[in-house]
């Protein structure tokens, strides 16, 4: 995992669901405008189905709608397509 992807984690670890959401959004936008948001995106969907959560939003937000998609096949109901 990328040293980007793990400081951006420890960004959210703290928060408040609510928080967390709001931090995401503007690091998303701010990673979206240096180009790093893809190898970050990438990251997330390797893991753990919270991280692949974010992803998904993260995506959402910045309208990627590529990755978006990339979430639909997840297993994870709340990542991707319900069975």
């Amino acid at each position: 995992m990328r040293r980007s992807t793990r400081r951006l984690l420890g960004e959210l670890d703290a928060l408040t669901h609510r928080e967390r959401m709001v931090a995401l959004a503007r690091r998303a936008r701010e990673l979206a405008a240096t180009g790093e948001l893809p190898e970050i995106l990438a990251d997330l969907r390797g893991g753990e189905a919270y991280h692949r959560f974010l992803a998904v939003t993260a995506a959402g937000i910045v309208g990627d709608r590529a990755a978006g998609r990339a979430a639909l096949d997840d297993p994870q109901p709340t990542t991707g397509r319900s069975p």
